[in-house]
């Protein structure tokens, strides 16, 4: 490929995602053919952006002399045309040996730790030299791996300060402009080595699957396009009270607590597709999730936390006649005279509900709402039954019986939704009646 034509096409792809502004763009260099082209691509195309280029070198402490060779070939390279170059060491081992992390994710973050470094003391954009190899060998490792779909879509155009100019780029187009400009770059030794997934599928997967689709570089790209606006529209409905019990959307509701508690981690399809089972099935259950978290399923709902997280007690309320009071935050309470008018206030749990008293007990009777404590018990149709039973029995979600109420008096529980109200505080034969209402908000 001719040096013009890559640099139209390279062109198109910056204007498509509005990668370039005027201002500083920092090339991530390795010295290998992806970088080197992505390095003299924007040079040829700084002043149709008017941009500034410079460029950033990472030295991982790792490949021993072959690191070396790499640093000096970026030196010789920015300094032969006029790059400001930043180059910077970092001991990937070491953190490896901390983190417990591969060498290999050990150094993409140490690598990424660096350009946010530098981002922050200069601004700017930076360019990483992805290809449209690169999306491919993306996919087929999601696929390889059995992630959740989210990862299908591939590497992003543009993802906050960074941009990728090359990504429908082909690596051998990249190596076709590199030969046209009679430019050398340096290759990493340990890209031969298959033990490593990536390098197995870019040395012996792709070609094979190549040879079925020729075009299957330029397939995966619009496979993962697609999936990104799936993506994004799932994403939107799962922030919208829209069929809650919709398998896909209980999965992306649950994909999206899990990335905002861990801090933008990925949970694997196997755990998604486990919770969306379990909250469509009848009864309550819990799982422990990669990352310290826990999550809960029970009537179609989820609710992921932190392990070991506890939910605080809710605080004692002293009901009042004739008004709501709230305890926690899910319930309110009242008592009224007269029959209370139901509103569809009905919800997944069905905590929300009404009991008849003796009207006599809410004119004699202070009447507190708390949580359970040990021993507590209520007496229903002649039944003494505990309340730490009936919550297990009624599987009421174990995060929620910390603010579920119980209401007593000075002699005992008086009432709990869900469960009734004790045979002691009903309306005798005849009697005049009061009623005590729960009412439920998720």
């Amino acid at each position: 490929m001719s040096g013009n034509a890559f640099r139209l096409r390279v062109g198109a792809t910056v204007d498509r995602f509005s990668m370039l502004s005027p201002g500083c763009v920092t090339v991530c260099l390795s010295g290998g053919a992806d970088s080197v082209a992505l390095l003299r691509v924007l040079l040829e195309l700084r002043e149709r952006y008017s941009l500034t280029v410079a460029a950033v070198h990472v030295h991982h402490g790792i490949r021993g002399e072959e690191a070396e060779r790499d640093e000096a070939f970026c030196e010789a390279l920015c300094a032969g045309l006029n790059v400001p170059l930043s180059v910077r060491r970092v001991d990937v081992p070491a953190l490896a040996r901390e983190s417990g992390d591969s060498l290999e994710l050990a150094a993409r973050k140490a690598r990424y730790a660096v350009f946010e470094a530098l981002h922050a003391e200069y601004g700017g954009v930076f360019a990483t030299a992805h290809t449209l190899n690169d999306n491919a060998e993306t996919v087929i490792h999601a696929f390889l791996r059995s992630r959740s779909p989210s990862s299908l879509c591939g590497i992003p155009p543009v993802r906050g300060f960074y941009v990728r100019p090359l990504l429908e780029r082909t690596r051998a187009e990249v190596e076709a402009y590199l030969a046209a400009l009679g430019q050398q770059f340096v290759t990493d030794s340990t890209n031969a080595d298959e033990r490593y997934t990536r390098n197995f599928i870019r040395r012996s997967l792709l070609p094979l699957m190549e040879k079925q689709n020729p075009a299957l570089l330029c397939s995966l790209y619009a496979l993962s396009n697609n999936v990104k606006e799936d993506n994004r529209l799932l994403d939107e409905l799962a922030g919208q009270d829209l069929c809650s019990d919709a398998p896909s959307l209980m999965r992306r509701r649950t994909a999206q607590a899990y990335h905002r508690l861990t801090g933008g981690k990925t949970l694997a399809s196997v755990h998604l597709n486990a919770i969306a089972e379990a909250a469509a099935k009848p009864g309550s259950r819990r799982f422990s999730l990669p990352g310290g978290i826990e999550a809960y399923t029970c009537g179609g709902r989820v609710t992921l936390v932190p392990a070991g997280k506890q939910t605080a007690v809710a605080e004692q309320v002293r009901l009042q006649i004739g008004r709501f009071v709230r305890y926690g935050k899910h319930f309110r309470i009242g008592l009224f005279k007269t029959p209370p008018a139901r509103t569809d206030n009905e919800n997944i749990y069905n905590y929300s509900t009404c009991y008849s008293l003796a009207f006599d007990m809410i004119h004699e009777n202070v009447l507190v709402a708390r949580g359970r404590t040990a021993g507590d018990t209520i007496r229903i149709g002649g039944m003494t039954k505990s309340l730490k039973k009936e919550y297990i029995n009624r599987k009421i979600p174990a995060l929620l019986r910390p603010e579920f109420p119980v209401v007593c008096d000075a002699d005992g529980v008086v009432a709990v939704p869900g469960i009734g109200a004790a045979d002691r505080v009903r309306p005798k034969n005849g009697g005049r009646a009061a009623w005590i209402v729960f009412e439920f908000r998720d």
